[in-house]
């Protein structure tokens, strides 16, 4: 036996449960990145929710600022009015509230004003730019609740979106994946010491041998731990209330039927991934 394998032998008991503190470390990195899908879709975005659904963030970015842009240009400006006379308007009108982000804006626009002339831009080509813009968002605009519900879009989440299952949904998957961690890990192992390659473990499969009260204990603890989802609750209930076991079942069945093979590899944690020498 190698000098190396050896070592391995030795120190195996505290190889494994190394490598297993990496992957109970990970799972929660997955779960902090369900929470942020959920509840951060967008850099920056200022919605008015903790968790956003798709109508309402596109709401947000797109069909208010576009409803804005029409809105500022139904603007009766007079033709003797100062830059002065023209934001006291805007902040008559409620286009500006006189915060930070107007007085921003107001800087932004002297700035633009004062390179109009080196860059050759006219009021024309001004006036040109508008007309587009607004013909671009007219359809924007106009989009209502209506059309969110005909697209199926009503309460469709960006994890939804983003990974093909509900935050809730992740959970059980990154859970699952911790189940199977050891007995992997472990394979792993035997592997090194065989002088083997290592285990390949199919990523979408869902084990007889982990029950649904199992499973949904674990996703429970990782749901309260990590706050994945705004239903998740503050704290483990006793053991006896079964909570998230409906969810597993729910979210078994769409694995069993391959309607979720995409978010089980997105969020798959694969043991042998800590094993392997990287060549940097």
């Amino acid at each position: 036996m190698q000098e190396g394998t050896s070592a391995i032998t030795f120190l195996r008991p505290t190889l494994t449960e190394h490598v297993l503190l990496v992957t109970a470390a990970t799972g929660h990195v997955r779960t902090a990145e369900l929470r942020k899908s959920a509840q951060d879709p967008l850099e920056g975005f200022s919605g008015q929710s903790a968790s956003p659904t798709l109508p309402l963030a596109y709401r947000a970015t797109l069909i208010d600022p576009a409803r804005a842009l029409h809105d500022l240009h139904k603007l009766a400006v007079p033709e003797s009015a100062s830059d002065a006379d023209v934001f006291e308007m805007l902040r008559n009108a409620g286009h500006l509230d006189g915060g930070t982000a107007s007085q921003w804006l107001e800087k932004i626009v002297f700035e633009c004003l004062a390179r109009m002339p080196a860059q050759n831009v006219t009021a024309g080509h001004v006036s040109d730019a508008t007309h587009l813009i607004l013909e671009k968002t007219e359809r924007v605009k106009s989009i209502k609740a209506a059309d969110f519900r005909k697209a199926g879009w009503m309460c469709r989440c960006f994890t939804t979106e983003r990974y093909g299952v509900s935050a809730p949904q992740g959970a059980v998957i990154v859970a699952l994946n911790l189940l199977m961690a050891r007995p992997r890990i472990e394979a792993c192992v035997d592997a090194i010491l065989a002088t083997r390659a290592l285990p390949t473990f199919e990523l979408r499969s869902w084990p007889d041998s982990i029950g649904n009260n199992a499973l949904a204990r674990a996703t429970e603890a990782l749901r309260v731990e990590g706050q994945s989802d705004k239903s998740a609750p503050p704290e483990i209930a006793d053991v006896y209330n079964h909570n998230c076991k409906q969810l597993v079942m729910k979210t078994r069945k769409k694995s069993s039927s391959g309607e979720i093979d995409a978010a089980m590899i997105k969020l798959r944690i694969d043991p042998a991934e800590f094993f392997r020498v990287r060549e940097d």
